[in-house]
């Protein structure tokens, strides 16, 4: 259960991010909506801390579906290129997520 909070909290911080780039901050219905799924991702992330097995467990898995659902977006919605840099670090936020959950 507290993967899916965690991933939950990720796609909520990811889709806030995305409504504010596109958006912005002067259309006061887009803030209004994404402030609304912030605090949600926010109370997402509180509980799956709380169920997780260890802090290090929750951390590590909600940095690497954080890495990826950023760059999915950057890449599907914005355009923007992935580079080797943003590639290489996808490639070790995944290692690192598979190596704390053998622990």
């Amino acid at each position: 259960m507290w993967i899916l909070l965690q991933v939950g909290g990720c796609l909520a911080v990811v889709v806030t991010n995305s409504i504010g780039r596109s958006c912005g901050l002067s259309n006061w219905a887009a803030t209004a909506v994404a402030a609304a799924i912030y605090f949600g991702g926010w109370a997402c992330f509180q509980l799956s801390y709380k169920q997780a097995p260890s802090f290090m467990h929750a951390y590590v898995l909600g940095s690497c579906v954080l890495a990826i659902l950023g760059a999915v977006v950057a890449l599907m919605f914005f355009k923007e290129s992935l580079g080797v840099a943003k590639v290489l670090g996808l490639a070790l936020m995944i290692a690192g997520a598979v190596l704390v959950s053998k622990v």
